[in-house]
Formats: C-alpha cells, structure tokens, sequence
C-alpha cells in the first residue's frame, strides 16, 4: 500500500474512534487505462453527507450526470442526463420522484424523457423487515403517463435486515416464475458473503471491502468504493 493511502486511512480511522465524522465534499474515482490512470467518476457530497452529483465521464464527447434534490434531509428527485461537451448541453433521459405518504413508507415513481411512467417501487419497513413491491411497465410496447397494473410486471421482495441496518436475507417474487429465489449474507471485517438460492446463479460469493469503504462506511453509505486493484480514488473534505 502507497504510504499517501495508509496515511489517509489512519487518519479516517482516528476521526472514526474519537467520534468526528469528516465532512466529504467529493470523491474522484481513477480507472486503470493500460499503464494510466484515467478520471472515471466525480461524486459531490452536501455537508450532510448527501450525494448531490455524480458524473460518469463515458468518453471525450459525452458524460453520464446524476443530480439529487433534497427536502428536510429526504431525497425527493432525481436527474438523469447525457451531456454533450460540444454543445455543453445535457439532454434528460429519465428521473425519479420519492414520496413519503407514511414515516414507515416510500415510494419511488421512474419517469422516461417524455414523463410516461415506467416503474413504481414502494417500500415499506416494519421492525427489523422490509417489503418492496415493484410495479414495472419498462418492457411494454408503448408507455403512459397513466399506466394500468394489469399491463405490469409485479415483484415482490422481503429483506431481512441486521441490528446496523444491513440485509441479511432477500427472497425475491416474481409473477412470472412458480418459486421465489433468496439471497443470504454473512458480514466480515474484510467484506460479506453471499449465498444464492433458486436462481440460475446458485452458489457462494464473497465479495471483498475496498480498504476506503471499511473505513468510510459507516460515514457515507452512499458511496461504494470499487476494487482496489481496478481504481483509486482522492478525497476532498470540507
């Protein structure tokens, strides 16, 4: 490890024990490009750790931008876009609305360009249980901006979740299919197992924490640092 990294992250994990949560302004993620390292993401941050922006540099002539509006600490849009650097002009694709019609409940509506609807999650939490109901129109012919259930393809997902909020457990409805598949995790220091059940990809994976994310998480769950072998990354705080 670079001696730049093993700074940073014994300084993230002295602000962590003494109880301080440094403030992130913005994360710029590096991809390796043969033998450089080239700017593959830029994500900024309110100083109350929400995301704001998030650009995904695709290529010289175009970008992928994601902006997120907030209302009393809540998300309540989403912005999705293509920007063009020639003509400095970023041409909407899709966006999100959240609602909040209960403290327990959450409702997430996906627009396409033209604000027909193409899905409709709502997630509901009870205790230590939360129930996701997914009302999809994206495969259909044409598209409304008052769409019909019978026309839907309809999900229904239950997770389980730990005492920090984790999930430990996913089964996962489909009104298509006979039987549910399931999901399970086990959590480490070093990363997470998953085991997969009924599906066509059955079986055990572990999937490894990127040094940064053990030390950031449990102050910006937002982000999710890729592997550390594929990307590095600079932090800028407030």
């Amino acid at each position: 490890m670079k001696n730049s990294q093993i700074i940073l992250l014994a300084v993230v994990s002295l602000w962590i024990l003494m109880g301080c949560s440094p403030k992130i302004r913005t994360i710029m993620e590096y991809s390796k490009n043969g033998n450089e390292w080239v700017l593959n993401k830029q994500t900024n941050f309110d100083k109350r750790g929400n995301m704001e922006k998030e650009i995904s540099f695709g290529s010289q002539e175009r970008h992928h931008i994601k902006q997120i509006e907030y209302q009393n600490n809540k998300k309540i849009l989403e912005i999705y876009c293509e920007y063009f650097v020639k003509h400095d002009t970023c041409v909407l694709r899709q966006f999100k609305k959240y609602e909040y019609p209960l403290s327990n409940k959450i409702k997430e509506t996906i627009f396409n360009e033209d604000s027909t609807i193409r899905l409709i999650r709502t997630r509901e939490l009870f205790g230590n249980k939360a129930i996701e109901e997914t009302k999809s129109w994206e495969f259909s012919f044409f598209t409304s901006k008052e769409p019909k259930d019978d026309e839907a393809l309809i999900l229904t997902d239950t997770f389980f979740l730990d005492s920090k909020g984790r999930v430990i457990e996913e089964i996962h409805n489909n009104a298509n299919y006979e039987k549910p598949w399931k999901a399970k995790y086990k959590y480490l220091q070093q990363g997470y197992f998953k085991t997969l059940e009924g599906s066509a990809f059955d079986g055990i994976t572990f999937h490894p924490y990127n040094k940064l994310q053990q030390a950031m998480d449990p102050l910006q769950k937002q982000y999710i640092f890729g592997d550390d072998t594929k990307f590095k990354y600079e932090i800028e705080y407030y």
